[in-house]
């Protein structure tokens, strides 16, 4: 059996029904997993006019009724506002935090096997309530995680994130010894049971040239 991917839409407004849309007409897609949408099935019916074969849009409410021949979004009981691309909106932003509870709900429960998010829009989330800076802080809350980091995957490059979600006086603020090496641990940690090989971490400069001997400012030999 293919592995459950719980796919939130993100907010409404933004670009993320659109690419989802795009992403699920790709019938290799179909061959790797079992996609299950977390959102409006209103709003993915909307995007073939993006992505004319992007399979049907069919709402479910629990993961027995997925089946084959259409795409199951699972709904919540969040009312979902009119698409308005490029408006910022409170009701979009609170569709988009509860659709990616609902995945990491799911996720810690095994009933599906991983999360892929689209955008949301971080002013949304917070005209919302909602007091997370993104994804990150969200998903580490619900998964009782204190310690955790980004980290962005391209090709054979792997980048973990000292700091992530803060202003650059802050961001240079918190740039610590200690917080690089336990940002450092988590990477090793999380590369190794993704059963990747033992290799080298670079660990990139603050400022240009290293600081050149502070040339360039005192804060990397600080």
């Amino acid at each position: 059996m293919k592995p459950i991917l719980a796919i939130t839409m993100g907010d409404i407004n933004g670009v993320g029904p659109e690419i989802l849309a795009k992403a699920l007409a790709n019938r290799a897609l179909w061959g790797w997993c079992r996609p299950l949408v977390i959102g409006s099935a209103r709003v993915l019916s909307e995007m073939t006019a993006f992505a004319a074969s992007c399979p049907p849009a069919k709402a479910i409410r629990d993961l027995d009724e997925m089946g084959d021949g259409f795409c199951p979004v699972l709904e919540t009981d969040d009312p979902v506002p009119p698409r308005q691309p490029g408006v910022l909106s409170a009701e979009a932003g609170r569709c988009a935090g509860e659709w990616t509870k609902a995945a990491v709900r799911l996720a810690m429960a095994g009933r599906v096997a991983g999360l892929v998010t689209c955008p949301l829009n971080k002013e949304g989330i917070h005209r919302a309530g909602y007091p997370y800076a993104g994804h990150t802080e969200l998903i580490a809350e619900m998964t009782h995680s204190p310690d955790y980091r980004m980290c962005l995957f391209a090709g054979g490059m792997r980048v973990v994130h000292i700091t992530s979600h803060m202003s650059m006086r802050d961001a240079i603020e918190a740039v610590k010894p200690a917080r690089i090496v336990k940002s450092i641990r988590i990477g090793h940690d999380a590369l190794m049971r993704l059963g990747l090989t033992r290799r080298a971490i670079a660990v990139a400069a603050l400022n240009p040239h290293a600081g050149e001997a502070r040339a360039f400012g005192n804060e990397d030999l600080d």
